[in-house]
């Protein structure tokens, strides 16, 4: 009777470790299953507004150096970019781009070129942002608009994201909770972004150490819980270390340009 029973707590055990090992596979397969791919170069035109004194402000191997930084950080998922042509706006009434002044929306009409990822060089005082992306304007071919003072890598990655689809790390829409548990449905919706307490226009210092990129800012959630938010992410606002997408970024973009093939 012992023998039995010894028995059948040995098959037992032994199916709860056939059980965990496989739970173990799975989730170590998970965890290298390679990224969805787009396979696809993408032909920039680059529209630089001229100054009223027909001065550019801006280089184009400047301009050409951070798209190759942008090839980079897009290989993961098989999307490069090319700069096709360069072209010049004289109306330099186009150069400043102000709220209420000129408009985003008047320049494709005049300039944009079709099946072409148009981006447009102007000068933006107010630097509360270093641009502008049609938000997953990859699937209609929308715009991206880049403050010339803000030719850097950060910025420029940042508004491909959001061009290809992807929300801010610190999106308030629906507020993240730092557990996690609603990461899903809030925040940028990619729960391998930790939630983000950072509002566009805040001062930096009041969020990180600037000289050691240490984060220091007490705000907590709705449960009362501190926040610490990933710095390197590229759709954070964060200046500090190696520009990094997460895998549920990577394929969100891939598979949002997927969806779209049609337009393109």
């Amino acid at each position: 009777m012992i023998k039995n029973t010894l028995l059948n707590i040995g098959l037992i055990l032994l199916l709860i470790l056939n059980h965990i090992n496989s739970s173990y596979a799975s989730t170590q397969a998970d965890s290298i299953k390679p990224l969805v791919k787009i396979n696809k170069e993408f032909l920039i035109v680059a529209h630089i507004v001229l100054d009223s004194n027909k001065n550019k402000n801006i280089s184009e191997a400047a301009i050409k150096s951070v798209i190759e930084q942008l090839n980079s950080i897009f290989y993961p998922i098989g999307a490069s970019f090319k700069i096709c042509e360069f072209k010049y706006i004289e109306n330099y009434n186009y150069n400043e781009l102000v709220s209420g002044k000129v408009s985003k929306e008047e320049l494709d009409p005049l300039y944009k070129l079709s099946h072409r990822i148009n981006m447009y060089f102007v000068e933006i005082p107010d630097l509360t942002a270093c641009g502008f992306a049609s938000v997953g304007g990859i699937a209609d071919f929308g715009n991206i608009i880049v403050a010339k003072k803000c030719l850097d890598i950060r910025p420029i990655s940042q508004l491909y994201g959001s061009f290809f689809g992807l929300k801010n790390t610190f999106d308030k829409t629906i507020p993240e909770l730092v557990d996690g548990s609603n990461c899903a449905t809030a925040g940028d919706g990619f729960c391998d972004t930790p939630a983000d307490p950072y509002v566009r226009g805040d001062f930096m210092s009041n969020y990180i150490n600037l000289i050691n990129c240490n984060f220091i800012s007490e705000k907590k959630d709705a449960n009362g819980e501190y926040y610490y938010p990933d710095l390197a992410n590229i759709m954070s606002d964060y200046p500090c270390g190696c520009l990094t997408f997460t895998v549920q970024q990577y394929n969100s973009m891939a598979n949002y340009y997927n969806s779209h093939l049609g337009t393109w």
